[in-house]
């Protein structure tokens, strides 16, 4: 049995266009502080989401060997 790691190619593609987006020094320094900050949470959330998809991946991966 494969797993299917479409899922969590998904979340890292969002985490690396999330971060790029946040590194654009044009992008970034059009924004309000505030408005930066939401930026680097959604970062911060997306980092977490594929964090967590990751380790359940080697949770089931462990199970199936």
């Amino acid at each position: 049995m494969t797993l299917d790691l479409s899922s969590f190619a998904k979340a890292l593609q969002s985490l690396k266009e999330a971060v790029n987006e946040s590194e654009s020094e044009v992008f970034m320094s059009g924004l309000t502080p505030v408005q930066q900050n939401l930026i680097r949470a959604g970062v911060v959330q997306n980092f977490e989401f594929a964090f967590e998809l990751s380790w359940k991946f080697i949770q089931r991966w462990i199970r199936l060997q």
